[in-house]
Order: C-alpha cells, then structure tokens, then sequence
C-alpha cells in the first residue's frame, strides 16, 4: 500500500488533519510561525505600522488611515495573528484622521462610516495612550463633534 493509501483513511476520520499528509508542509501546530512568541510577534507588527504622514501627504489618503488597513491584513493571515492584532492594544492606538475641502462635504453616511472606525480603533486600543492626529481644513466644527 502506497503512503497516501495508508493515510486517506486517517484524513477521512479526522484522525490526522490533511495538511499534515505532505512532508513539504508542516502540520499548522507545528509550523514554525506557531513557535515565535507572541511579545515578538506584537513587535513585528507594531514595525508594520505605516509613518504618520507630513501635511502635504495628506490628502492621498483618508479612509484606509483611519481603517487601518495594515492591520486589517495582518488579521486575515491567520487565527493566531488574528488574535494577536485584535489583542495588542498599542497597535491601534495611532488614529489618524484627514478631512480635507477636496474631499467634498462630510455626509451622513461619510460621519456614519468615521464613526465606526474611530469607535473601532477606540475599542481595540483600550486603555493604551492615544497618539491622535486630526486635520480637518474646512471642517473642523463637524469633526471636533466627531471626536468629543
């Protein structure tokens, strides 16, 4: 009998998981990237984190700051760094927010929408020091109501 032969059955009953059939690949349990400690993992992540942008960068992006992408990837690798993201409160704590006249009018659903990611980041960032960065050319009135 083959090894595959002799393994299927044991696949199939859920005795030993799939991925541990191929000799090229380690059982999720045992992959290296299981044993790297979670304080060293909070690090790499945390070097992850994009630069906070100079004014004139601002008006490249806004959303996608305050979202947080970066970390939003990070969560999606794995269960493991999924856990470890959402559980690292120093990793959210830089909220960075720009509202610039190009982007037109604030909206409902625009304030809806930071609303959320901010609560989010928030949230995620416990009681850990906020490093906030706020730019609202033209709509500073709307967005300290945002904040406060």
């Amino acid at each position: 009998m083959t090894r595959i032969a002799s393994v299927v059955p044991l696949t199939q009953s859920g005795i030993m998981p799939l991925i541990a059939v191929d000799g090229a690949h380690a059982a999720p349990a045992t992959a290296p990237v299981y044993r790297v400690p979670v304080e060293l993992l909070e690090e790499i992540f945390t070097l992850c984190r994009p630069k906070v942008l100079g004014h004139w960068e601002r008006s490249k992006i806004n959303l996608e700051r305050l979202a947080q992408t970066h970390l939003i990837d990070l969560v999606q690798v794995c269960s493991r760094w999924n856990i470890v993201v959402k559980g690292t409160p120093s990793l959210w704590c830089t909220i960075e927010l720009y509202i610039s006249p190009p982007q037109g009018p604030m909206t409902p659903t625009s304030i809806g929408t930071i609303m959320h990611l901010l609560r989010l980041s928030l949230e995620r960032s416990r009681n850990f020091p906020l490093d906030l960065h706020i730019y609202a050319d033209g709509h500073g009135g709307s967005v300290i109501d945002l904040v406060a």
